[in-house]
Protein backbone atom coordinates (compact mmCIF):
# COMPACT_ATOMS: atom_id res chain seq x y z
CA UNK A 1 0.00 0.00 0.00
CA UNK A 2 1.45 2.94 -0.97
CA UNK A 3 0.77 5.48 1.93
CA UNK A 4 -0.83 9.58 0.51
CA UNK A 5 -0.80 12.72 2.02
CA UNK A 6 -3.24 15.21 1.72
CA UNK A 7 -1.51 18.58 0.38
CA UNK A 8 -2.50 22.20 0.59
CA UNK A 9 -0.85 24.22 -2.38
CA UNK A 10 -1.80 27.74 -2.90
CA UNK A 11 -1.49 28.92 -6.53
CA UNK A 12 -1.52 32.13 -8.55
CA UNK A 13 -3.02 30.92 -11.63
CA UNK A 14 -2.54 27.59 -13.93
CA UNK A 15 1.09 28.25 -14.88
CA UNK A 16 1.64 27.65 -10.85
CA UNK A 17 -0.60 24.78 -10.78
CA UNK A 18 0.92 22.72 -13.52
CA UNK A 19 4.08 23.89 -11.78
CA UNK A 20 3.14 21.86 -9.11
CA UNK A 21 1.86 18.94 -10.99
CA UNK A 22 5.18 18.55 -12.58
CA UNK A 23 6.78 18.33 -9.16
CA UNK A 24 4.67 15.98 -8.13
CA UNK A 25 5.49 13.74 -11.15
CA UNK A 26 8.89 13.86 -10.88
CA UNK A 27 8.32 12.92 -7.01
CA UNK A 28 6.28 10.38 -8.02
CA UNK A 29 9.62 8.63 -10.67
CA UNK A 30 11.98 9.82 -8.26
CA UNK A 31 14.05 6.96 -7.30
CA UNK A 32 15.11 8.64 -4.02
CA UNK A 33 12.14 9.67 -2.80
CA UNK A 34 10.69 6.56 -3.61
CA UNK A 35 13.43 4.76 -1.06
CA UNK A 36 12.06 7.20 1.21
CA UNK A 37 8.15 6.34 0.93
CA UNK A 38 8.97 2.96 1.30
CA UNK A 39 11.32 3.34 4.66
CA UNK A 40 8.16 5.23 6.16
CA UNK A 41 6.00 2.85 5.27
CA UNK A 42 8.12 0.08 6.56
CA UNK A 43 8.86 2.11 10.09
CA UNK A 44 5.23 2.61 10.46
CA UNK A 45 4.14 -0.49 9.96
CA UNK A 46 7.22 -1.67 12.74
CA UNK A 47 5.48 0.77 15.30
CA UNK A 48 8.23 2.54 15.61
CA UNK A 49 9.34 6.73 15.66
CA UNK A 50 11.99 8.26 13.48
CA UNK A 51 13.68 8.51 16.49
CA UNK A 52 13.43 4.90 17.29
CA UNK A 53 14.95 3.83 14.07
CA UNK A 54 17.57 6.69 14.92
CA UNK A 55 18.21 5.35 18.10
CA UNK A 56 18.60 1.85 17.08
CA UNK A 57 20.71 2.88 13.79
CA UNK A 58 23.36 5.23 16.18
CA UNK A 59 22.05 8.32 13.88
CA UNK A 60 20.26 11.16 14.34
CA UNK A 61 16.44 11.76 14.09
CA UNK A 62 17.24 14.29 11.71
CA UNK A 63 19.26 11.99 9.51
CA UNK A 64 16.02 9.14 9.46
CA UNK A 65 13.81 11.88 8.23
CA UNK A 66 15.87 13.27 5.73
CA UNK A 67 16.04 9.40 3.93
CA UNK A 68 12.58 9.67 4.77
CA UNK A 69 11.73 12.62 2.60
CA UNK A 70 14.11 12.27 -0.19
CA UNK A 71 16.81 15.19 1.00
CA UNK A 72 19.47 12.61 1.96
CA UNK A 73 20.17 8.71 0.87
CA UNK A 74 21.92 6.57 2.58
CA UNK A 75 25.29 4.76 2.10
CA UNK A 76 25.24 1.27 0.52
CA UNK A 77 26.66 -0.05 3.86
CA UNK A 78 23.87 1.22 6.16
CA UNK A 79 20.76 0.11 3.91
CA UNK A 80 21.15 -3.55 5.58
CA UNK A 81 21.28 -1.93 9.36
CA UNK A 82 18.44 0.45 8.12
CA UNK A 83 16.48 -2.84 7.32
CA UNK A 84 17.00 -4.79 9.73
CA UNK A 85 15.73 -1.96 12.10
CA UNK A 86 12.23 -1.21 10.23
CA UNK A 87 11.63 -5.38 9.96
CA UNK A 88 12.16 -5.58 6.23
CA UNK A 89 14.67 -6.38 3.38
CA UNK A 90 17.07 -4.08 1.91
CA UNK A 91 15.37 -5.36 -1.64
CA UNK A 92 11.94 -4.51 -0.60
CA UNK A 93 13.52 -0.80 0.36
CA UNK A 94 14.81 -0.62 -3.13
CA UNK A 95 11.78 -1.85 -4.69
CA UNK A 96 12.88 -5.30 -6.08
CA UNK A 97 11.71 -8.18 -5.57
CA UNK A 98 13.44 -11.83 -5.39
CA UNK A 99 12.74 -11.78 -9.56
CA UNK A 100 13.92 -8.81 -10.45
CA UNK A 101 17.43 -9.13 -12.63
CA UNK A 102 19.01 -6.37 -10.93
CA UNK A 103 18.51 -7.99 -7.55
CA UNK A 104 19.28 -11.34 -8.36
CA UNK A 105 22.30 -10.06 -9.92
CA UNK A 106 23.81 -7.41 -8.17
CA UNK A 107 21.89 -6.44 -4.77
CA UNK A 108 21.96 -10.33 -3.31
CA UNK A 109 24.99 -9.47 -1.08
CA UNK A 110 23.45 -7.04 0.52
CA UNK A 111 19.86 -8.51 1.98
Amino acid sequence: MTPTCKVTVRVAGDRSLAHVRDLAEEADNDPTALFGRRLRTARIAAGLTAADVAGILGCTQATVSRWETGDRTPTLHDLPGIASAVGTSVADLLGFSASDAAFRNGWRACV
